[in-house]
């Protein structure tokens, strides 16, 4: 199964793919080979199931920018989806602090959305990279899979 899951001390956000579309042979507008996604975050008490759609260009940009911020640890990565239903920014201090965050909006046309903060670092994000990492062998960068 493909999936992802950021985890932190008071949560964790996980993503499963359900399906990929015109895999591989087209590839969308914003990179990839579009996809739907199951989505789970759970932040404290606070939890939501849900679903986004995602492409595998937009989670490889996501994968190379969080590997340069787990690597130096500094920076921010930041998950920009073309549905902008989803809004994911890990940052990371030159502790190895972390911190997940961002919001969920299921609906766009409904006022309805999880704001989430979720407290993590160094140690957690290791198993994230490797996940994305494994997505992006598979399912190659903007421009999709090499044949």
């Amino acid at each position: 199964m493909d999936e992802v899951r950021i985890e932190g001390k008071n949560g964790y956000i996980k993503v499963c793919l359900e399906r990929l579309f015109e895999f591989p042979n087209n590839t969308g507008l914003s990179g990839g080979y579009d996809g739907k996604w199951k989505l789970e975050i759970k932040s404290s008490n606070y939890y939501v199931n849900g679903e986004i759609y995602v492409s595998t260009g937009e989670i490889y940009k996501f994968y190379c920018s969080l590997k340069e911020c787990y690597n130096n640890l500094n920076g921010t990565a930041e998950l920009l989806t073309y549905e902008d239903n989803i809004q994911l920014s890990v940052k990371f201090d030159k502790f190895g602090h972390a911190v997940i965050f961002g919001e969920y909006v299921e609906k766009v046309d409904e006022d309805n959305k999880l704001v989430f903060e979720i407290i993590s670092d160094q140690s957690y994000m290791l198993k994230a990279v490797n996940d994305l990492e494994k997505l992006v062998n598979k399912y190659g960068d903007l421009k999709g899979i090499k044949w």
